[in-house]
């Protein structure tokens, strides 16, 4: 994380509600992060971390359904690279071109060096530790994403999104008895936070535990507004084929609207 030796304070102060906002995860909450580092951005251009900051908004507008993949990432990587450009030792910089590159470019050798730039150079961030683990499962190195995301969970006991990644690694290693209980965990401890509901609901799945899941759902629609949660009561109640259609319906009416 960039420090306040770096900028002057009040645009420090900026940054810092951009943080703020960001870590919230909601879109409303992201939209508002997005001002606030475009303003640091207005205000001091040469400030890099104001720019990963941008580009994680890009990226995490995504997870919101507030912008297209194709949009959000080529705007992401462009701030990223600008970030890179600027100060080529930031390490949240190559942190988050490492993100970019495995979601997006599914470039994992490409990630994967991105990422061991960024650990060498702030061994401490839980957030890279927690994006290299997802990373690291998405292409089924269960022991190695296990172990990351251990770490992280050391350095930021606290972390919603480490807790809810935790859950997702081990839905992936299908491990769903114990992911069920991590996910638990997070939605315990803020029971407003959407992605460990979805996590949450995706294990109940995996569990064929589809009342459950139903339930989580719901809760995900109601906190994003979206119609998920339909798509979940009409599974529980016609099967996985009706559901489907209405699931399908959902997505034709978001992509009109955002």
């Amino acid at each position: 994380m960039a420090t306040a030796r770096q900028i002057n304070p009040e645009t420090y102060e900026l940054y810092l509600r951009g943080r703020y906002y960001w870590n919230k995860g909601s879109g409303p909450a992201v939209t508002e992060a997005a001002e606030y580092f475009n303003k640091v951005i207005a205000l001091d251009g040469n400030y890099a971390a104001s720019y990963v900051g941008l580009a994680n908004c890009y990226v995490r507008q995504t997870h919101v359904g507030h912008l297209a993949s194709s949009d959000a990432y080529g705007k992401a990587k462009a701030v990223t690279l600008k970030a890179l450009e600027i100060d080529n030792g930031l390490a949240e910089a190559h942190a988050s071109l490492a993100l970019i590159r495995a979601d997006y470019g599914w470039d994992w050798e490409g990630a994967e060096s991105e990422f061991q730039r960024a650990l060498e150079l702030d061994p401490k961030a839980a957030n890279t530790r927690q994006w290299h683990a997802v990373t690291l499962a998405k292409i089924g190195r269960f022991k190695e994403a296990t172990a990351e995301i251990a770490i992280a969970k050391e350095l930021d006991p606290l972390s919603l999104p480490v807790a809810t990644s935790l859950g997702d690694i081990l839905r992936y290693a299908r491990r769903y008895d114990e992911a069920i209980e991590e996910l638990r965990r997070a939605t315990d401890l803020e029971p407003s936070f959407k992605f460990a509901h979805v996590g949450l609901a995706n294990a109940y799945e995996r569990k064929g535990m589809f009342r459950e899941a139903a339930s989580e759902w719901t809760l995900v629609s109601a906190l994003s507004g979206d119609r998920v949660g339909t798509y979940a009561a009409v599974r529980d109640a016609a099967g996985y084929k009706h559901a489907t259609q209405v699931w399908l319906e959902a997505l034709q009416e978001d992509s009109r609207r955002k």
